[in-house]
């Protein structure tokens, strides 16, 4: 692997978020208290390209992104990844507090004891989640994260063929964590500092559930669910090409609308789609219950979506009503200011790559 450039604090970065189905981009700055905004811009991901995390083509992916950099005059070279990946293995672990150039070798020894793979085709990243003392003395709680080499490296080459500067690969649950810890307030409802949230990231394959308490990362879980499940579906039960059937789900505008017995189109839509949700919300349900159940006393006070899925109608009201929890889209972040750009873009839909920005 190549080595990644050395970021310059402060200064302007681009972040790309690349999914199965759509491209964000985002570039700017952060100044450790804010995220400042300058461009959003988001795009269809060709076809046969990308798959769970992997680049399958770069020469097709860096047409698209190459023609979307050029027509909005984005000249930002540093750049920064963020992607997720079944492949990508994260692990809490447990070790005495040491220092840091002897933490990796630590890192490595506990996860070759347990993981079934080979170390020399991964990447190993860390962070200390919490440090505390026991009878033992000083322990650090850590999330690890390995990353296949083989990904990195299709990143790399991907940015080097648009000669653009890398200076780091980031995963999704990361990012969710740097934008969200803190006294960070999302929609103007009370700061994060003082509850519980889980946050869904709706993506159109997987889905990304991460719970903060007091502002603090507590857990992940990847869900390979999404909204294309209901476009495979709303297209095979009323026998539509896929992109027939997702002109039909985004023309429904509310999900709670009561399905009529009449057994029209938009009816059965309505139907297929909730069918869908229902299965979401019963895996959800498993990762909600295995938090709750870690430790006595945790609880989750509100749920907030993000996503491409979260632009479904209606979804907030339908998941407050299956969970019994105060649920909302992310609509507005404290800590993210958007006035130096002239568009209405979802901002649910860009949470990863706004995260990115974010070094520490």
């Amino acid at each position: 692997m190549r080595k990644i450039n050395k970021y310059t604090k402060n200064g302007q970065v681009l972040t790309m978020d690349i999914g199965s189905y759509n491209i964000k981009l985002v570039v700017g700055s952060y100044n450790k208290t804010s995220v400042h905004i300058d461009h959003m811009v988001c795009i269809a991901t060709p076809l046969g390209v990308y798959e769970d995390g992997a680049i399958r083509n770069i020469e097709k992916l860096k047409s698209s992104i190459e023609e979307i950099l050029l027509k909005g005059h984005i000249k930002t070279k540093q750049t920064i990844c963020t992607l997720e990946s079944t492949s990508i293995i994260t692990r809490e672990i447990t070790l005495p507090s040491v220092k840091a150039n002897e933490m990796i070798e630590m890192l490595e020894f506990e996860i070759q004891q347990y993981l079934p793979f080979d170390l020399n085709q991964y990447m190993i990243q860390y962070k200390i989640l919490e440090e505390y003392q026991d009878d033992e003395g000083k322990k650090n709680n850590i999330l690890v994260a390995a990353m296949p080499k083989g990904i990195a490296d299709g990143y790399l080459n991907l940015l080097d063929s648009l000669n653009l500067k890398p200076i780091a690969l980031d995963i999704h649950s990361n990012t969710a964590d740097k934008l969200f810890s803190g006294s960070c307030q999302i929609n103007n409802d009370p700061p994060l500092e003082n509850s519980t949230i889980a946050l869904i990231d709706l993506g159109h394959r997987q889905s990304n559930v991460s719970i903060l308490s007091k502002g603090n990362y507590k857990f992940n879980r990847l869900v390979s669910i999404g909204g294309r499940n209901i476009d495979q579906n709303i297209a095979n039960f009323l026998s539509l090409s896929i992109e027939d059937a997702i002109l039909r789900k985004v023309a429904i505008k509310n999900i709670i609308e009561a399905a009529n017995d009449d057994f029209s189109s938009k009816s059965k839509i309505i139907s297929i789609m909730k069918s869908c949700i229902d299965n979401w919300i019963e895996e959800y349900e498993r990762v909600f219950k295995y938090y709750m159940t870690r430790t006595t006393g945790n609880q989750i006070d509100h749920i907030y979506l993000y996503g491409g899925s979260s632009n479904i109608g209606g979804i907030e009201k339908y998941f407050e009503e299956a969970f019994n929890i105060p649920t909302s889209k992310i609509e507005k972040i404290t800590r993210v200011n958007t006035e130096a750009i002239q568009s209405d873009g979802d901002l649910a839909s860009y949470v990863n790559a706004i995260g990115a920005i974010i070094r520490r």
